[in-house]
Order: structure tokens, then C-alpha cells, then sequence
């Protein structure tokens, strides 16, 4: 991108490929802050808008493309002024708990209308199938939309970093993402929302869980320094994000795990040690 003009047309035109427009926008946020970042951000949302009044798509679901633009705004701009992961990651799930509690304020209505399309299709199923699968609750349909929110928002953060680190810092960004670990401050403050949401308020358990993404996002990088440590080659890595999409509960459990474990071990340093 040579200026605001091209950034603004590939923020606009993007939309049809997924991840571009977020992409963009989070370039631009890491390289010129909030005010040019926002700019761009309103050049994407324009199309999203238009799709939103003029098209016959699930309205909700139109609105979490335009949450995801301005959550990756909000993310972009935190990593460029604190220069750190950690508290990036923290953020991340935290704005996107707030948009999309404040999406289920101001937006009710097309997220009922999502809910019963949803209901309609579940209802097929079991027709279908003469299996009763039953029909999903609100609850869990607002917090797996947040999950979305979060990946998308993760996935354009890191796609924007990447090419980021081509342009200005060939090979940083391999070496930053390696690096992630979380200290003992943010583990702890997980560990308490989880165990607190299962003994006291265990009505938004499901939302507590959003808590572990840091985690997660952890262990994944403490393995993809380990297989790049070791030099087992991409099998490894290609491998586990193919099971994570297979067996997505218990992969995330060893990745968390491993996020832990690194918190209170930093596993890098006693490796480089040993050797």
C-alpha cells in the first residue's frame, strides 16, 4: 500500500475475501495509530453497512463483520501503544465481550431473528435425521458468537503483524510471536475467573471460559517454538492446527496447558539452558 487512497480501496474492496479488510485496517493501525486506522475502518465498514440495509443476509451476522473491523481497530492500537502480547491478548477478549455484550443491547432484535433461523435449522435437522439434537439456547449462541469474534479479531491481528514484519521487519514477527508468554499476574487473574464462575456465578461459566484464549494463544506459541527449536519441520504444526479443528476441546486443553505450565517454568530459558 503506497497511501491512504490505496489502503482505503482495499479496506473497501476486501470484504470479498475473507480477512483482508482486517488485515488492512490493523496494518494501518500498527503503523499510523487510531486516526488513520479509523479512516480506513470507515472506508471497510461502508460495504458492510450497504449490506446491512440493502441486503437479504442475516443482519446479525453483517453486524459481527463491522464488530470484528472495530475490535480489530481497538486491539491494533492497543499492540502498537503497549508494544506487548500479554496485555494485548488480555484486551482483546475483553473488547470483544464488550461489543458484542452491547451488540445484544442495541441490536436484540436481529439477534432474536438469528436465534430462531438457527432454531428453524436445528428443527430440520432433527426431522431429517429423527434425532432430537434440540434447539441452542441464547446464552451459547452469544458466547460462541464472541468466540468468533475473538478468533477473527486474533487472526486479522496477526495476519496485519505479519505483513508488517515483511515490510519494515523481515523475520520479526517469527521471532515475536515465538516469544508470547504470559506472566504470573494475567494466570492468576485467569484461574480466578474461571474458579469463580464455577462456585459463585456459574451462570456465565460459559463466558468465563473466553478468560483461557490468553492461554491458549500461549501454548501455541510456546509449541511453535518448540518444533522450530527442535527443527522437526511444518508436519508438527500443520498436524496440530488440523486436530485442533478436529478435536477442538481437548487440543485447546493441552495448549492451555502448556500456556500454564510455561507461565510458571519459562520453558525457553531452562531448554536454552540444558543445552
Amino acid at each position: 500500500m503506497r497511501g491512504r487512497m490505496q489502503a482505503c480501496a482495499i479496506a473497501a474492496l476486501g470484504n470479498a475475501v475473507p480477512l483482508i479488510t482486517p488485515a488492512t485496517i490493523g496494518l494501518v493501525a500498527l503503523r499510523k495509530g487510531f486516526s488513520e486506522g479509523g479512516l480506513i475502518c470507515l472506508w471497510g465498514l461502508l460495504p458492510v453497512f450497504l449490506t446491512y440495509f440493502y441486503s437479504d443476509s442475516n443482519q446479525f451476522l453483517v453486524l459481527l463483520t463491522a464488530c470484528n473491523f472495530l475490535n480489530i481497530l481497538l486491539v491494533c492500537g492497543i499492540l502498537r501503544h503497549r508494544g506487548d502480547w500479554e496485555i494485548t491478548l488480555v484486551c482483546l477478549v475483553v473488547t470483544s465481550i464488550i461489543l458484542m455484550g452491547s451488540m445484544l443491547m442495541i441490536f436484540q432484535q436481529d439477534f432474536v431473528l438469528l436465534v430462531q433461523r438457527l432454531s428453524e435449522v436445528f428443527e430440520e435437522v432433527s426431522r431429517q435425521t429423527n434425532v432430537d439434537v434440540g434447539n441452542p439456547e441464547k446464552s451459547l449462541i452469544a458466547v460462541f458468537t464472541t468466540w468468533t469474534i475473538v478468533l477473527n479479531t486474533f487472526l486479522g491481528v496477526v495476519i496485519a503483524r505479519w505483513w508488517q514484519s515483511i515490510i519494515f521487519n523481515p523475520g520479526g514477527f517469527k521471532q515475536e510471536f515465538q516469544g508470547i508468554r504470559l506472566n504470573r499476574q494475567i494466570l492468576v487473574l485467569i484461574l480466578s475467573i474461571l474458579i469463580l464462575s464455577s462456585a459463585l456465578f456459574n451462570q456465565y461459566s460459559d463466558w468465563a471460559q473466553l478468560s483461557i484464549f490468553p492461554l491458549l494463544v500461549s501454548g501455541l506459541s510456546l509449541f511453535h517454538w518448540l518444533v522450530n527449536e527442535k527443527k522437526l519441520g511444518k508436519v508438527p504444526i500443520i498436524l496440530t492446527y488440523l486436530f485442533m479443528v478436529l478435536f477442538t476441546p481437548f487440543i485447546i486443553f493441552i495448549l492451555a496447558f502448556l500456556g500454564t505450565v510455561d507461565c510458571f517454568y519459562n520453558v525457553r530459558q531452562r531448554l536454552r539452558v540444558k543445552v
